[in-house]
């Protein structure tokens, strides 16, 4: 509860600081002039990147048995869910409708989603990282785990195995490499859209300076931490400060629309209800 109102008044905080000495006469001018074929080559990547993520997830599973069609509106149901609700709970989101509802089990899951994380941040840091996760030992000071948690420990970490699995390894980072390459050009396509003069390098900067940035408690949507890490990183680069919150509104509220309608849609195609018992596809 407290790391969740740290981030609610991280957001606040932030957003009242980005926000001081903004011409937001300004900033709608800018909005207005928007170039909307470089929106929708945007929207376009964001669709290609949810089927290349939802192709990752459906490798580090181990090539389960659930579909991709699946899997996709389980993921896009998480990004709704992230909007809605504090501290990450699409997370859980996925670990619920995978684990149980698709019966992959929720260890597996759950480790499926903290392998994910890790390669993206080595991908992003471009550090490697330990790979010893062979045998665990399950005698701690001399007090045995009983059976029942080992069978969990077990399962959480059967999804680390395609750390150990060289060809398996080297497909998911090189998908995880092409997952970044085009969240870059999701930021080159509106900064063509807003008629910024910046590299597609800067694009990348952008997507590795954010997404790291956003590991840190938020509020519910990432509001206003968003749009301090845009802001921070547009400026570093030369970009004037009206201009990097003009691009931070655009993109945050895209990513708004689109993600949750997505969501929203994938939720009612799952039937998917935290408050209810049964489960029914349509």
């Amino acid at each position: 509860m407290k790391k969740n109102l740290l981030g609610v008044f991280a957001g606040l905080l932030l957003l009242f600081f980005v926000t001081r000495n903004i011409d937001f006469e300004r900033v709608i001018s800018i909005l207005k002039h928007i170039n909307f074929y470089f929106v929708l080559l945007g929207i376009s990547i964001i669709f290609l990147l949810l089927i290349l993520k939802t192709w990752r997830w459906q490798l580090i599973l181990g090539g389960s048995r659930i579909p991709k069609t699946t899997l996709f509106r389980i993921l896009t149901i998480s990004y709704l869910v992230n909007f809605i609700l504090p501290a990450r709970m699409g997370e859980l989101a996925r670990i619920y409708l995978v684990g149980r509802r698709e019966k992959v089990g929720i260890s597996k899951t759950a480790g499926s989603i903290l392998v994910e994380k890790m390669i993206d941040t080595f991908v992003l840091i471009l550090t490697a990282l330990g790979l010893g996760f062979s045998s665990p030992k399950f005698l701690i000071f001399g007090l045995t785990i009983p059976p029942k948690a080992i069978d969990k420990f077990k399962s959480f970490f059967s999804s680390f195995k395609i750390l150990r699995e060289k060809r398996k390894l080297a497909m998911t980072i090189f998908i995880t490499i092409f997952i970044w390459s085009f969240e870059a050009l999701w930021n080159y396509s509106l900064f063509l859209a807003l008629g910024f003069s910046l590299s597609y390098w800067t694009a990348l900067f952008l997507a590795v300076f954010v997404n790291l940035g956003l590991f840190f408690p938020s509020p519910p949507g990432y509001f206003g931490v968003f749009e301090f890490l845009i802001v921070t990183a547009l400026t570093f680069v030369g970009v004037e400060k009206t201009q990097a919150f003009s691009y931070a509104i655009l993109q945050h509220l895209i990513e708004a629309v689109l993600l949750v309608t997505l969501g929203v849609w994938s939720a009612s195609k799952i039937a998917f209800n935290p408050f209810g018992k049964k489960w029914q596809k349509s």
